[in-house]
């Protein structure tokens, strides 16, 4: 599939499982449900559906094939104890839209889950974008919204970019960056927990949706390299202990999780911690992790080592995942705007505190948090 366009042809059919999918007649990009319909305790968010049309196609290959430089300056840049840049200014998240997929059930099997996606505000962003999207920890499957067979979770999430973007629920791909904290390989099946595989497709398409970043790191159960994602050019990039400088903000990021080096997607505390420290030396905005450090609440789980390393010179937001947070975002007790911003197993879209003018073609909808 590398280095070639993407055509999926856009079938009208329902996905292989049937719990509160929308119907064929209902809009492409989602409908309401109302109480009683659907899971228990949905009413009021918008479900992605399945969508509808003759074919849509990605073209992978608008992307440069340009390869970046490793590189990266290792002097200290001198910085106020806290920064302007990508700080989370309303930490209550706003719920727009949720996707139906299968995911692996504990004790065995598969089950249906829905991917929550939330809008969190931000006081800027890059130059160029709109909105930034930030995902991990996707872990299972789900058909496009144009159709076909059930794929990685991933990749069908790229594929809604447009469709959200088409209902007036997120700007065009083409001003949407992505930011990704690893693990999003699931068993083809979604019947199986901790496996691992390749994850190269996921990056391609993102950058096939027309974003224009896609930065981020592996998880201990992603099978993907820099080489894998080279032919996409400087604008993906697959960080493991370095930096780069996008639309005015500075990205960074450390993949794998602390722990054995023999095992897969591990590396040694004392390593890690080191290319934590090189990449803070280079004094990013946005510090992007599988693993991160704790939160305040009891219930934000994090390795303890990270916290102290990050309290040495904080950013203004760390992004994370490998363990659910209840509630995604905690304040970093070492800065007095910091925050780190836990995505495993949801999506936050990142917009700025004062937002443009609503596109008129938005439905209305109320703010409604799923539980149970």
């Amino acid at each position: 599939m590398r280095g070639a366009s993407w055509v999926v042809v856009g079938v009208r059919s329902r996905p292989p499982w049937d719990v509160g999918y929308p119907k064929e007649s209902d809009h492409a990009f989602g409908r309401r449900d109302h109480a009683g319909q659907g899971d228990a305790g949905q009413d009021g968010a918008t479900r992605a559906g399945v969508g509808q049309g003759d074919a849509w196609q990605r073209d992978a290959g608008r992307c440069r094939p340009v390869h970046r430089s490793a590189s990266i300056r290792m002097t200290r840049r001198v910085q106020p104890p806290w920064r302007a840049g990508m700080r989370i200014v309303d930490t209550a998240p706003e719920r727009i839209v949720e996707v139906g997929y299968r995911r692996a059930r504990a004790g065995g099997g598969t089950e249906t889950a829905w991917l929550p996606v939330d809008v969190v505000r931000v006081d800027r962003l890059p130059a160029g974008c709109d909105a930034v999207v930030v995902t991990g920890d996707l872990q299972g499957v789900s058909p496009s919204p144009w159709g076909g067979e059930a794929t990685l979770l991933g990749i069908a999430l790229a594929d809604y970019l447009t469709v959200w973007a088409q209902a007036g629920l997120l700007p065009p791909p083409e001003r949407v960056g992505v930011l990704l904290a690893g693990d999003l390989y699931s068993a083809p099946g979604a019947d199986a927990r901790g496996v691992s595989g390749p994850v190269d497709d996921v990056w391609w398409a993102f950058a096939a949706a027309g974003c224009p970043f896609v930065l981020g790191v592996a998880g201990n159960h992603d099978v993907v390299t820099s080489a894998d994602l080279a032919d996409l050019g400087p604008d993906v990039v697959l960080f493991d202990g370095d930096c780069v400088d996008r639309g005015g903000v500075r990205f960074g990021g450390v993949g794998r999780v602390i722990g054995a080096s023999s095992r897969p997607g591990r590396r040694e505390e004392a390593a890690q911690l080191d290319l934590v420290t090189r990449v803070l030396h280079e004094a990013p905005d946005v510090l992007i992790l599988h693993q991160g450090p704790p939160g305040r609440r009891p219930d934000q789980f994090g390795h303890p080592a990270l916290a102290d390393r990050i309290a040495q010179t904080p950013p203004a937001l760390v992004v994370c995942g490998h363990v659910h947070w209840p509630v995604p975002v905690s304040p970093l007790p070492s800065s007095p705007s910091g925050h780190v911003l836990n995505v495993d197993g949801r999506v936050v879209v990142l917009r700025t505190a004062t937002p443009g003018p609503e596109p008129s073609s938005r439905p209305s909808r109320e703010p409604s948090v799923r539980s149970g």
